[in-house]
């Protein structure tokens, strides 16, 4: 089991990129029409005719109970048109609650597609499409929105997460527990930082209507001038909404793929990142 979970767990180290959430169509919610009332069931009329149109039969006419049946007829008219006025006050309070949401919608669609900015980070932050990225440390913070462009910084920690061992089982069926080489734990380590990247990029562009997005990824480095951990810049892409559309990221490498994208990355499978300064838009 131990060997399962970690051949797992690097296999969703390297898959950061290969899932995305739904995208969002906010043009067709923008022109989305306005609900109409539901048909409300009325009972008065059926019972008001049958109580008009009574016809006593000759046992009611000689027991002399005809007037009663009437008067019990009208009486369930009257019941029917309590229960119509219930029914219909019910179906006007939700359908006013149903327009009350198709203009919340439309609104937000519009603000969306002219590009308000607070109404892009109001979905962002509603629809938390990081979960993933979240379990596994790494955080997403929005820095600046101009136009249908977002600037997002990936702050990973895939020092915590990154196994520094290798675990299989042996032929005897025992588990065998050895230390990954460095450069298997370098390219890992890349692969899962460049994939947190793509998959930013791309739950944005699911969830907006934006043209590029900037992602600056950051990760824990000892400063040598300070001799501190800090966190430092080590990835910065442009990535581009017509370029991820030609791009089949299930068969994708995350690190490989970056020459499709304006990016600075200073890497080697040796020593693993270097620090870079971000691009600007």
């Amino acid at each position: 089991m131990e060997a399962e979970d970690h051949t797992l767990l690097v296999e969703q180290l390297r898959t950061m990129h290969c899932d995305c959430g739904p995208t969002w169509d906010w043009q067709a919610l923008a022109r989305e029409a306005q609900p109409l009332p539901l048909p409300v069931q009325q009972e008065e009329a059926a019972m008001l005719h049958r109580a008009m149109n009574y016809e006593p039969s000759r046992l009611d006419k000689l027991i002399r109970r005809s007037e009663k049946i009437r008067a019990q007829l009208f009486d369930e008219a009257k019941a029917a048109r309590e229960r119509d006025e219930q029914r219909a006050a019910a179906s006007a309070s939700h359908h006013a609650g149903r327009v009350q949401e198709w203009q919340e919608r439309k609104a937000l669609a519009e603000a969306i597609l002219g590009g308000d900015p607070e109404a892009m980070v109001e979905v962002v932050e509603e629809n938390n499409p990081f979960d993933e990225i979240a379990f596994l440390g790494s955080t997403i913070e929005l820095r600046k929105k101009e136009g249908k462009s977002f600037e997002l910084d990936l702050h990973t920690r895939g020092s915590n997460v990154i196994p520094t061992e290798i675990k299989t089982v042996t032929q005897a069926g025992k588990l065998s527990v050895r230390k990954m080489p460095v450069g298997q734990y370098q390219e890992l380590y890349q692969d899962y930082v460049c994939g947190c990247a793509f998959r930013v990029a791309r739950e944005m562009f699911a969830l907006l209507s934006l043209d590029d997005v900037y992602v600056t990824a950051y990760a824990d480095m000892l400063n040598p001038a300070t001799g501190h951990i800090e966190e430092t810049p080590v990835l910065s892409a442009q990535f581009m909404r017509a370029t991820f559309e030609r791009l089949s990221f299930d068969r994708l490498d995350p690190s490989d793929a970056l020459v499709n994208v304006r990016h600075v990355m200073d890497f080697r499978k040796t020593k693993g990142f270097a620090p870079i300064i971000p691009l600007v838009p």
